[in-house]
């Protein structure tokens, strides 16, 4: 192999790895210290709420129905979340707390990963879940 396409590979070698890392990089992990979220909610953190639970029930993690997302915790919402807390062996208080926040947000960057970062339609995009969601990390 010539000089030429040897560096060629390698720089084709090293542009992908960057672009690899640079998509990894950018992958946020959840917010302690945030407020909880309880019935009556509304809005991005309501819709974040409602998108974790419908991500966690598409891939049958969770046996909770799948509901609109509609940014307004009402009664569907507060039911699909107790379902998920017992599917995931929390409390099923119907409050987001830290652990049931740190479960909806892997939910969140699971999607995320997997897809795309998307528009909420409360203008922030899906990884701002990141700043509504009580969690421990």
């Amino acid at each position: 192999m010539s000089i030429r396409k040897r560096a060629r590979s390698v720089s084709t070698v090293a542009a992908i790895s960057a672009a690899v890392l640079a998509v990894s990089a950018g992958t946020a992990s959840a917010k302690p210290g945030v407020p909880y979220v309880r019935y009556g909610a509304s809005g991005l953190t309501a819709y974040c709420v409602q998108t974790a639970i419908n991500h966690a029930s598409v891939n049958r993690r969770t046996s909770a129905d799948i509901i609109l997302p509609d940014g307004k915790f009402g009664p569907a919402t507060l039911g699909a979340l107790q379902q998920l807390q017992r599917d995931f062996n929390l409390d099923p208080d119907g409050v987001v707390g830290p652990d049931t926040g740190t479960v909806l947000w892997q939910q969140i960057d699971e999607e995320i990963r997997q897809n795309y970062n998307w528009d909420t339609g409360f203008g922030a995009y899906a990884s701002y879940c990141y700043y509504v969601l009580p969690t421990h990390s």
